[in-house]
């Protein structure tokens, strides 16, 4: 039986020295970002909020899309939203951001926009959005995406308001919009305490999933929950359980691409085909151990 490893490298993934904590914008030119993902295999690929800002100057998004295509990309991702949940002027910059991820939607044929959680760790309550506007602006958000025949995938971190899975699970829930559901990245759940695979397929059942992210990383119990997404490493060269993941997002019924999302210092100082080659590799061997499990 052929098992779906449709894969996505996700924006940090095939931007080359770029990511969070660092310049956001790629160095690499674009016709050479698009023909090293297309000549190492993958099926899809992410873009940041500031690759469509770049990208809308030149050479365009109609070109980009096209382009893409050609080199046998037919899926994109878009992200990060935040402050959607916000007043005043941050609310007025999200605002401007999610329109312009939505703009963008139309014309790269995206179906997808994930979006983010407030930070809470350290932050008084008060200073927090109340939960019922919370879930209230979550089901307008994804309102205003069914204009566009956009989802809107969300995150929890450990470090937001959005701490566990089961605080995810209950903002969609009542959110209750077919627009909203999840992004699951297999590092944050671990971050999270939901790094109990075989829970995950009960868990999950009802509850819409539109991102699904793979990655590897260090998990060292003594060391404190970080505030993002660092460390991480290449695929195979960290400690997290991947092929259990693959297997209970399966059982869970995902059938949807793979993004694979690396955030690592090691990935970043490699040319950029050479770094998506060993992306590729590591996580294509990880598939391996995933469909022996499965028999």
């Amino acid at each position: 039986m052929a098992r779906n490893r449709r894969l996505l490298a996700s924006c940090w993934t095939w931007a080359g020295d770029a990511g969070p904590g660092g310049p956001l914008s790629s160095p690499v030119p674009w016709e050479q970002r698009v023909a090293a993902v297309g000549a190492t295999g993958w099926e899809g690929v992410g873009l940041s909020h500031t690759d469509v800002a770049d990208y809308s100057r030149a050479p365009g998004l109609t070109v980009l899309r096209d382009r893409l295509h050609s080199v046998g990309i037919p899926r994109v991702e878009l992200e990060m939203l935040r402050g959607w949940w916000a007043t005043g002027e941050e609310r007025r910059r999200s605002d401007r951001t999610r329109d312009e991820l939505l703009d963008a939607a139309t014309v790269l044929g995206v179906d997808v926009i994930k979006v983010g959680a407030p930070q809470a760790r350290g932050v008084p309550p008060h200073l927090l959005p109340p939960w019922d506007r919370f879930v209230q602006e979550f089901g307008a958000l994804a309102e205003r995406a069914d204009g566009f025949g956009v989802n809107i995938a969300l995150e929890g971190m450990s470090h937001t308001n959005l701490p566990t899975l089961s605080a995810a699970i209950d903002l969609v829930r009542q959110a209750s919009h077919p627009r909203a559901g999840l992004a699951l990245d297999v590092d944050q759940l671990v971050k999270c305490g939901d790094g109990d695979w075989t829970r995950l397929p009960g868990r999950l059942a009802g509850v819409p999933v539109f991102v699904v992210e793979l990655c590897d990383a260090p998990v060292d119990p003594t060391v404190a929950l970080d505030h993002g997404v660092g460390p991480r490493c290449l695929p195979g060269e960290g400690d997290l359980d991947i092929p259990g993941f693959i297997a209970a997002m399966r059982t869970a019924g995902w059938d949807g691409y793979w993004g694979v999302e690396i955030i690592s210092d090691d990935l970043r100082v490699l040319p950029l085909d050479v770094g998506l080659r060993a992306v590729r590799t590591g996580i294509d061997r990880l598939f391996d151990v995933a469909d022996a499990l499965a028999g």
